[in-house]
């Protein structure tokens, strides 16, 4: 995690999704990009950052296989807080679908957690 203000991006919503024990990546978006690499090793780039699903089509472009397995980082607008995080699936609220690693520590002042969401600023790493 990194502080300070950080992100020139769009503003865009964040919110937290738990992905499956394991990080299985059989129903995600991008699973016939991830499905070549597997069985992973704990060291292995696709466990590199905590998984976040997609869909920013306003802001950094709609998603797109292109897209799979590239880092984006995502600042806190309010804390400055920033973390990478590794797009693995897509959504549909128009921000990014966090998992809560990566949600929970850019969420220090914890209103993302009690209100379920938070407003980010989205940048590729």
């Amino acid at each position: 995690m990194e502080t300070g203000q950080g992100g020139s991006g769009p503003v865009a919503r964040a919110t937290y999704h738990y992905y499956a024990p394991g990080y299985e990546t059989s129903s995600l978006y991008c699973a016939d990009q991830f499905n070549k690499f597997l069985p992973v090793s704990s060291d292995h780039w696709l466990l590199q950052y905590p998984w976040t699903a997609y869909c920013n089509d306003d802001g950094l472009g709609p998603m797109s296989q292109d897209k799979c397995g590239k880092c984006l980082k995502v600042t806190n607008t309010a804390t400055g807080q920033s973390v990478k995080t590794r797009v693995v699936d897509m959504c549909g609220q128009g921000g990014v679908d966090m998992d809560p690693l990566g949600f929970n520590a850019i969420d220090g002042d914890g209103q993302g957690k009690a209100t379920g969401d938070m407003a980010v600023r989205l940048d590729w790493c």
